[in-house]
């Protein structure tokens, strides 16, 4: 048997050897984790530093994560607002967030396969393409629909496809974080800036997908005023 540059009678731990040799591994795995905590294309020469670092730790991965969140482009602006969450993240990243009681999860399983992710169903081994290709004209509009429900307490079925979501709670959702951001805009600027630090961007994200407007009829309607204040870096409730 012959593998890259081993060859002989070689067993699963000589395979995975020959692998750790090649300095591309280091890169693709760090260029994985990139994708993962900070944006799309990954910046080549501070990709070949971690992977450096990397190798030189013998592959562990908690001085990688480390060396990553610590790294400038973890908290560029440029960064920031740049990532799609999964269907199964958007759902139920949000509804912990609100701490909106769900009775049975099961309902939410519908949900995600309307937001293009269908539980233990992926479209092929490889698993689902994630980033952009997470946002279709459809799409899109079911993620708003789907937080203008968490928000409102409402359970109004789909048009196409039933109910989104009947585990919601009937009684309207106060969210709790995102009262506190309409509470600090109140405030005195000197304790204003401390408070909105608190917020969380999550909450933000959720309301901000009120703002988008629904389908109505054949096009899309105006967007309704939403009297909270919106980060404009976060987009539609997609981050």
């Amino acid at each position: 048997m012959k593998i890259l540059r081993g060859s002989g009678p070689l067993n699963g731990e000589a395979i995975l050897d020959i692998l750790l040799d090649q300095p591309r591994l280091a890169v693709h795995i760090t260029e994985k984790l990139w994708r993962a905590f900070i944006s799309g294309p990954p910046d080549a020469t501070e990709v070949q530093r971690l992977a450096v670092l990397f190798r030189q730790h013998d592959y562990a991965i908690r001085p990688l994560l480390k060396a990553l969140f610590m790294s400038s482009h973890f908290r560029a602006a440029s960064n920031r607002g740049t990532m799609i969450k999964s269907p199964v993240e958007l759902i139920v990243g949000t509804l912990r967030l609100l701490h909106v009681p769900v009775k049975a999860p099961e309902p939410l399983v519908p949900a995600g396969r309307q937001l293009g992710q269908d539980l233990f169903d992926p479209p092929n081994v490889k698993g689902w393409p994630g980033g952009n290709a997470w946002i279709t004209s459809s799409t899109l509009l079911a993620r708003q629909q789907f937080l203008q429900r968490v928000l409102r307490g409402q359970d109004t079925p789909s048009s196409t496809h039933g109910p989104m979501a009947p585990g919601l709670p009937p009684e309207p959702v106060t969210p709790t974080a995102a009262t506190a951001c309409y509470t600090a805009s109140e405030r005195p600027a000197t304790q204003r800036a401390a408070r909105l630090q608190s917020c969380s961007r999550a909450a933000h994200a959720a309301l901000a997908g009120a703002r988008i407007g629904h389908c109505s009829g054949g096009g899309l309607s105006q967007p309704k005023p939403f009297a909270l204040p919106l980060h404009r870096d976060l987009g539609y409730g997609l981050q």
